[in-house]
């Protein structure tokens, strides 16, 4: 049985993603003009930053976008 290889294109890709609206989301948390992030922002933000898991990291990264669309931002790309 050939051997399986795991790419790791996808966690980093999950990773840049969730990083990208994880930095928007922050900025604009700071600005005192922004409303406040309801808690599952927050909470994405949290879990988002410990997890490896690549299908966490995108529902985390899909939580924070959801948020930023309702604020009409795209997430920034650093």
């Amino acid at each position: 049985m050939p051997e399986r290889r795991i790419s790791s294109e996808g966690p980093k890709r999950a990773r840049a993603e969730f990083e990208a609206a994880a930095w928007t989301l922050c900025d604009l948390a700071r600005d005192p003009r922004c409303p406040r992030l309801p808690d599952d922002a927050w909470d994405a933000l949290l879990h988002g930053q410990r997890t490896s898991d690549e299908e966490e990291l995108s529902r985390y990264a899909r939580i924070l976008r959801v948020h930023l669309s309702r604020l009409g931002m795209p997430p920034a790309h650093h």
